[in-house]
């Protein structure tokens, strides 16, 4: 019995002590030292980031958990770097244990268009004071400042492009949804003819030079880098110029096709005729235009003619509205396919157009059936001066507003807004029951875009005093045509900086407001013209923030002294596009840029 007693405690014995070493060891392991080094998981801007916002932070990420008090001015550093020096830019670290991020934050915005490189030292440890093994450096570049011209596109930020013919300019355009610009507007090409009589019985000769010109109906397209897009047109060089006219208008289906709308003919013909005899010489001159009528056309997206549109299945319909000129100005096309144009006709002689609206339908034939029928078209009276300058179709409810310039014999020069259902029929409920607009800002004003805002608010933009210091003007009307007071002074904003004509209007997604102009800068006794830009906020005050910091941007695209913007698109990353043409010493060619927005 003893003896089984003190076996018992030899085995009790054994088993404490084993528990006793088992327990040492696991001790032992729990308490061995931290000799993991810490890595950098992830940093913010990344490294090689281009168009960084000046207002980011920059942040770094660690593998686990840091010892905060050794994150810190000195072991997070952030310099500009440029060709000639380099600056440290003062901010406040602050570290996230809770994420093991630590950020730099810059006391005052970072500068445009820099470059910035950030710094980890290896003074930054964990909690076992364990050291990054090197140094991590990163660097970015933050984006350069709105108005700037973006220098990827072009020749820095520019574009001057011939299409080969005596002159070539853009009057309008549109933006494919992957970034490529359809221009719209014309090329000219043209011959001259002489011949020489000499009469022997009188010693009289007769020369007589004839010169025609013609103007060529022109898309064309470009790359998002700004070059002409190889593979679009009909010989695949970039433009679709095929028959005379001139395009003033060009819109996108959803399907990309394109349309182009304007003008047919307008041939030019001048005829001197120089008669010598023995007693004197006498030159005389005469020149005139062909007839003109309204032309549309539709192109398939890689720029050839779609077979499927026209009256005669040729791409195009063209057709006379009853005067010698027949012009559209401006194209809108509905969610149904139908395209409504609006332009102006007018008769050789006459100082008085008259406005036109029309639709057509899918096929390219005038709707008569279910606008304005029987005729397919809206034509304003006769006894008032009056011509469409640009048509807008409405997206909450497919109404149909015009704009244009109007003087009755009673009132001063005006702009007008007109409002039609989708039948052609005024909406009366449009301003009090009148169904129509006028306003003279100031005096001679002409409208020149106007853009149907998310709300259903109309903005306009155009030029007043435009016969002497022409000065741009914007204004805003309610979606039930009353005048919008909110906006500017009473409704009314006019920019008295120089000589400005607006052209083209946009609106970006922040509601900002961007007018392209020409602008008249006196160089000597010369009268040049520049691209203008100009920017507002979503209430009419010049943006400082943007250009020369009065909210504009002058761009001289080449050596002559004739630059003129024309037309302005948004893109969807939101740079800015203007498109116009410019002088190169001998004649026009197709001229873009594109700004930092």
């Amino acid at each position: 019995m003893i003896k089984r007693l003190i076996v018992a405690l030899v085995s009790i014995i054994y088993f404490l002590s084993a528990l006793a070493i088992v327990s040492c060891s696991s001790r032992h392991v729990a308490e061995k030292p931290d000799t993991t080094i810490p890595t950098i998981e992830s940093v913010s801007p990344a490294s090689g980031a281009t168009a960084v916002a000046i207002t980011t932070a920059v942040t770094c990420t660690f593998s686990e958990v840091m010892n905060a008090s050794t994150i810190n001015n000195a072991s997070f550093l952030l310099v500009s770097v440029s060709s000639s020096t380099t600056s440290t830019v003062v901010g406040t670290v602050t570290y996230d244990s809770l994420n093991s991020t630590a950020t730099f934050t810059t006391n005052t915005p970072l500068e445009h268009n820099t470059s910035y490189t950030a710094t980890i030292t290896t003074d930054v440890t964990d909690a076992s004071e364990n050291a990054i093994s090197s140094s991590y450096s990163w660097s970015f570049t933050t984006i350069p400042a709105s108005g700037a011209l973006d220098t990827v596109f072009g020749s820095g930020g520019k574009v001057r492009t011939a299409l080969g013919f005596s002159d070539d300019e853009a009057l309008a355009a549109e933006i494919q949804v992957d970034g490529r610009i359809i221009t719209a507007g014309y090329s000219l090409g043209g011959s001259t003819l002489s011949t020489a009589l000499t009469d022997t019985i009188t010693s009289t000769t007769t020369t007589t030079l004839t010169t025609t010109t013609d103007h060529y109906f022109t898309i064309a397209r470009f790359q998002s880098n700004g070059a002409l897009d190889a593979t679009f047109g009909f010989q695949q060089n970039g433009r679709a110029d095929y028959f005379s006219g001139i395009a003033w208008s060009v819109g996108l289906q959803d399907d990309g096709k394109i349309v182009a709308a304007g003008n047919d003919g307008l041939t030019y013909t001048k005829i001197e005729t120089e008669v010598t005899t023995t007693i004197e010489t006498k030159l005389t001159t005469t020149d005139s235009y062909s007839n003109a009528d309204f032309l549309i056309a539709r192109y398939n997206a890689n720029g050839t003619l779609d077979t499927t549109f026209g009256d005669l299945s040729n791409g195009m319909v063209a057709i006379d509205m009853g005067y010698d000129f027949d012009v559209i100005n401006s194209l809108a096309i509905q969610t149904d396919g139908k395209i409504v144009v609006a332009g102006k006709g007018w008769n050789s002689g006459s100082s008085q157009p008259i406005s036109i609206i029309a639709r057509f339908t899918n096929e390219g034939l005038l709707d008569t059936n279910s606008f304005n029928y029987p005729s397919g078209k809206i034509v304003s009276a006769p006894s008032v001066t009056s011509f469409a300058v640009v048509v807008k179709i409405q997206p909450t409810d497919g109404m149909i507003v015009v704009g244009g310039n109007y003087q009755d014999d009673s009132g001063p020069a005006s702009f007008y807004l007109k409002r039609y259902d989708s039948y052609g029929t005024p909406d009366l409920s449009f301003n009090y029951g009148s169904g129509m607009v006028t306003a003279s800002p100031d005096t001679d004003p002409v409208l020149a875009d106007i853009v149907i805002l998310p709300d259903g608010k109309i903005l306009v933009a155009g030029t007043t005093n435009a016969s002497t210091n022409a000065d741009i003007f914007l204004m805003r009307y309610n979606a039930n045509g009353s005048l919008d007071t909110t906006f500017g002074s009473a409704g009314l904003v006019i920019m008295n900086y120089g000589i400005e004509e607006a052209e083209g209007l946009a609106v970006q997604t922040d509601g900002k407001i961007v007018v392209s102009a020409k602008f008249h800068p006196s160089t000597g006794a010369i009268l040049t013209t520049d691209f203008a830009l100009l920017r507002y906020d979503s209430e009419g005050v010049l943006d400082t923030t943007f250009g020369n910091g009065y909210g504009m941007v002058f761009t001289d695209i080449g050596d002559g002294n004739v630059d003129v913007a024309y037309d302005v698109q948004v893109q969807q990353d939101g740079k800015i596009v203007v498109i116009g043409s410019t002088w190169n010493g001998s004649d026009y060619d197709i001229g873009l840029t594109r700004y930092w927005p």
